[in-house]
């Protein structure tokens, strides 16, 4: 109807109207999105999901490469690991992953090690051995580490 009014000798400021309501739209939603976005990455910031990404995803570094290693009849993990946040860790179980006679990944029984629960703080470096009574054969294994709650995997190779 409106351009059937402009068509039909309306005033020019009418147009102006027109144009200037869909400029604000414009605008406004170009506002919206504009904040959704800085909502998403505020909330993705606070969890820290941005900051922690791949590698970085842990709380801890490991100082070299784990290591599988024999005492007596049992064998374990040597573990030497430094916190990369600034609070403090729970290291509250180490594993490998192996069946009753120490092979590696055969049919995905979790052997746990005799381990102790362990505080790591900010920037701290520690060195962990953690022995379970299985002798263990093979080169390498699966190894689970849980800090604050959370599974960490990696390989445990057998010290050569």
């Amino acid at each position: 109807m409106r351009t059937i009014a402009l068509l039909h000798g309306q005033k020019d400021s009418e147009h102006y109207e027109v144009g200037h309501e869909r400029e604000q739209r414009t605008k406004m939603k170009l506002l919206v999105v504009v904040l959704l976005t800085l909502a998403i990455l505020s909330v993705y910031a606070t969890n820290g999901w941005i900051l922690k990404l791949g590698e970085n995803e842990r709380p801890f570094m490991l100082m070299g490469v784990p290591t599988v290693v024999d005492a007596g009849s049992g064998s374990g993990i040597l573990l030497r690991i430094k916190s990369t946040c600034n609070e403090m860790l729970l290291i509250s179980s180490l594993k490998l992953n192996a069946d009753s006679n120490g092979n590696a990944n055969t049919n995905g029984t979790i052997m746990i090690t005799a381990f102790s629960c362990r505080e790591i703080g900010p920037g701290e470096l520690v060195q962990i051995t953690a022995f379970s009574p299985v002798k263990l054969d093979g080169s390498s294994y699966e190894a689970i580490i849980t800090i604050n709650g959370k599974d960490y995997s990696f390989v445990a190779r057998r010290n050569a």
